[in-house]
């Protein structure tokens, strides 16, 4: 049986900025995650060897690093929630992934930068 509680329109008005905040905010994260969704099957991030594992191919590797740490410093997603959404089974690996972009970021490292710049635009619009 569920309870109905009947709101006031004074409460309704008063609620109603949070309410849309909410919605607004879950409809920026359900397009973030179709947008991982075609970024993963675009690279074949997902790709998986002959011995089940995620490819190691270095481009790769970089892509899902690339995409692991933009989700974790513009969403509010876990670690673990990050590696489900790009195919990542360990959240430590999610952690080196973040770690290893920031590097990246600080020492600039050109060529790891130019090959994961494709991503970092594609999600551009969808920054916090």
């Amino acid at each position: 049986m569920a309870i109905v509680h009947r709101y006031t329109l004074e409460e309704i008005r008063k609620d109603k900025l949070s309410v849309d905040n909410i919605v607004v905010e879950n409809n920026r994260i359900n397009a973030i995650h179709e947008q991982v969704r075609n970024i993963v099957v675009y690279y074949e991030l997902d790709k998986r060897s002959g011995n089940g594992k995620q490819s190691r191919r270095n481009d790769l590797v970089q892509k899902r690093q690339a995409l692991a740490w933009w989700l974790r410093i513009n969403t509010n997603k876990s670690l673990n929630d990050i590696g489900t959404l790009i195919g990542i089974d360990n959240h430590c690996t999610v952690l080196h992934a973040v770690k290893r972009m920031e590097n990246a970021i600080e020492v600039n490292d050109r060529l790891f930068l130019e090959d994961v710049q494709p991503i970092l635009d594609t999600l551009e619009p969808y920054k916090k």
